[in-house]
């Protein structure tokens, strides 16, 4: 959210932030939703429990399937304050109720519980949604909303229609490079792990490395689930690999010798070695985004 004038995440959000917010008047929008409670309000409601719940669940899921935002529980729709009375229950767990029965679920992050008022006994908390990674989210009762603007709106079958298309390229994105990542590993414990250090010539054919850098290329909706760092790492470490490919290559037909070297099998022990740990090396980086993307 450019130019946003409360933190990103909600762990870092104050007293001073709620503050802020009241003294800019920032009034509700695409990214910031305003409640007065965060558990049914059983005095003076005209709507009922069911019907407040399934209302603030919508609130959840329209921002999941938009950008993403933050639901402050504690302020009015006017930007007043009015922080209310801590539950007994832990409100990390009261959130997960909330939200629990939409599919795919809702992804969330709890903020610090803000003290408001004399003796502590009130407080306001924001709740950040996250952008679904799998869209379209429905509520409990199958519904579909979006958010825009300052407020959630019933989503239009053309809209619902390129979810679903989006949601299938995305799903076919990632089983493609499941498999790739799954292909290297094979390739990755029969040729480098069990191979003798002095072996020539080098498998490096063997590894389908194109075919791995068209399938992370596919998967371009992964930088918006803030991999972009562990995607980088694995370029590198191709790149790095390929560079000494090259290298390898051109020593092979001569163009250039490596006046340090004595015979034919200190140069396959170097270049094994040396391609062993570039290798490794990938296998690390790819290990580490398939544990953050959960794949």
């Amino acid at each position: 959210m450019p130019d946003s004038p409360y933190p990103e995440s909600v762990s870092e959000w104050s007293k001073e932030t709620i503050e802020a917010l009241e003294q800019s008047n920032h009034e509700e929008n695409q990214h910031i939703e305003y409640k007065h409670h965060l558990q049914y309000p059983d005095n003076g409601n005209e709507k009922s429990k069911s019907e407040w719940r399934s209302n603030l669940e919508r609130e959840f899921t329209a921002f999941a399937n938009a950008g993403g935002g933050v639901i402050v529980f504690g302020i009015n729709d006017d930007v007043q304050p009015a922080p209310f009375e801590r539950p007994n229950m832990e409100t990390g767990r009261i959130v997960s109720q909330l939200v629990h029965k939409t599919t795919p679920p809702v992804k969330t992050e709890v903020g610090a519980e803000i003290e408001y008022g004399e003796g502590g006994k009130r407080i306001i908390l924001p709740v950040r949604v996250f952008e679904a990674t799998r869209k379209p989210v429905a509520t409990a009762d199958a519904a579909y909303y979006v958010r825009s603007n300052e407020g959630k709106h019933t989503m239009t079958r053309q809209l619902l229609e390129s979810l679903y298309v989006e949601r299938d390229r995305r799903q076919q994105a990632i089983r493609k490079l499941e498999l790739e990542i799954d292909r290297f590993n094979s390739v990755f414990e029969k040729q480098i792990e069990d191979r003798k250090r002095d072996e020539a010539p080098h498998p490096f054919h063997a590894f389908n490395i194109e075919g791995l850098k068209d399938a992370l290329r596919e998967n371009t909706h992964l930088y918006a689930q803030d991999l972009d760092e562990e995607i980088q790492s694995v370029f590198d470490a191709i790149g790095e690999l390929e560079l000494y490919e090259r290298r390898y290559k051109r020593e092979i037909r001569g163009e250039f010798n490596d006046p340090y070297r004595d015979s034919v099998e200190d140069f396959n022990r170097d270049t094994e070695s040396t391609f062993r740990q570039y290798f490794s090396d990938l296998n690390q980086e790819l290990e580490k985004l398939s544990e953050a993307a959960g794949i």
